[in-house]
């Protein structure tokens, strides 16, 4: 399938929405058009332009083949040697400025605090 010449369908428009995180409102703000015509495409009471379909194909592409990374931030607790990932609870650990029981740290960091 073309990413150009195919139509696109409410469904795929709504997925490709979900799958970017943007609400209808943000896509017309972006396209600066009326609020309505993406309720209309999502609906498929009105045809989604197909310079927009493959725009959006396109993003949602790239969105897939590049995710938000998981890790990117890791805690090195006081009298541990184990990092834990932001993801990890840590009771009394400081999440923000290091005050307490942890530090927070890029992952590419090399031990500056964040």
């Amino acid at each position: 399938m073309s990413r150009f010449t195919t139509p696109m369908t409410g469904r795929e428009f709504l997925e490709a929405l979900a799958t970017l995180g943007w609400s209808q409102r943000h896509l017309t703000e972006l396209l600066r058009c009326d609020t309505k015509l993406a309720g209309r495409w999502s609906r498929g009471t009105a045809v989604v332009p197909l310079p927009i379909a493959g725009w959006l194909r396109g993003l949602v592409e790239c969105h897939e083949a590049h995710p938000v990374p998981g890790a990117w931030r890791v805690l090195r607790v006081a009298g541990h040697d184990t990092i834990r990932t932001e993801c990890d609870t840590v009771e009394g650990a400081e999440r923000e400025d290091g005050d307490g029981d942890g530090v927070w740290l890029d992952l590419e960091d090399d031990g500056g605090v964040t």
